[in-house]
C-alpha cells in the first residue's frame, strides 16, 4: 500500500476487512408514545428513530391519548373506511419489522370499526375489530403478535390507521419493532486510524 510501511498498511487493511465483514445485527425497540404531546397532530412527530406521519388528505387527524397512563395512537373523528391513517417509517429511511402491537376498543366494539395495520400501499396485514375480521375487539388492550404477517417484515413504511368513532375509541399503543444496524463508516475510519497510529508506533520501537 503505497505511502504506508509494510506492518501499517497490513494494519490498515485487517482493520477494515475485519469492520467490512461484520455482519448486521437486530435491533429490537417499543415506541413510546408517552414521549409525544397529548392531544391531535398534523405534522410528522418523532419517537425512538421512528416518524409518525399523518395522511390527512381523507383521512381523520390522527390524535395521542393517555388512557390511565397508556398513551396511545386513536383517530379524533369517523371517517368510516378512512381512519387516522398515520405513516410509521425509520428516520433513516432503512426497513423494518413489525413485532407486535398491543391494541383495543377502549370504549366497546359496535361491528362499525376497526384497526388496520400495513404496509403503505400494499396488501395484507393485521386487522382488528368485528366490522373487518367478525370478532369484537377486546375492551383492555391486548397484546398481538404480528411476526407471521409476511406483508409487515421487511418494510419501508406502515401504515397505522385506527378507523374510531366517539365512545368507541380504536386505540393502538406499545408498536414493538425490529431492523439491522451495521457499523457505521466512522466506526470503521476510527479503527483504522487507530491501528494505523498501533502499528507506527510498533515500528518506531524496533
Amino acid at each position: 500500500m503505497p505511502g504506508f510501511p509494510r506492518p501499517t498498511a497490513f494494519a490498515l487493511l485487517a482493520a477494515v476487512s475485519v469492520f467490512a465483514g461484520r455482519p448486521a445485527y437486530a435491533t429490537t425497540v417499543t415506541l413510546d408514545f408517552s414521549q409525544l404531546s397529548v392531544g391531535a397532530f398534523t405534522t410528522t412527530q418523532y419517537l425512538d428513530g421512528f416518524a409518525l406521519t399523518p395522511r390527512l388528505l381523507d383521512s381523520s387527524v390522527p390524535q395521542i391519548v393517555d388512557s390511565n397512563g397508556v398513551y396511545n395512537l386513536q383517530s379524533t373523528s369517523s371517517v368510516y373506511y378512512g381512519g387516522a391513517d398515520t405513516f410509521l417509517t425509520r428516520v433513516d429511511g432503512g426497513a423494518f419489522s413489525m413485532v407486535s402491537v398491543q391494541a383495543a376498543a377502549l370504549g366497546g366494539d359496535t361491528g362499525t370499526f376497526g384497526i388496520g395495520i400495513g404496509p403503505t400501499g400494499g396488501s395484507g396485514g393485521f386487522l382488528l375489530g368485528a366490522y373487518l375480521t367478525g370478532t369484537a375487539a377486546p375492551s383492555t388492550f391486548t397484546l398481538y403478535d404480528l411476526t407471521g404477517y409476511t406483508a409487515l417484515s421487511g418494510v419501508s413504511s406502515v401504515d397505522l390507521d385506527p378507523v374510531s368513532q366517539n365512545g368507541n375509541n380504536f386505540a393502538i399503543t406499545a408498536i414493538t419493532v425490529s431492523y439491522e444496524t451495521v457499523p457505521e463508516p466512522m466506526s470503521v475510519s476510527l479503527f483504522a486510524a487507530g491501528a494505523i497510529g498501533l502499528a507506527a508506533a510498533r515500528r518506531r520501537r524496533a
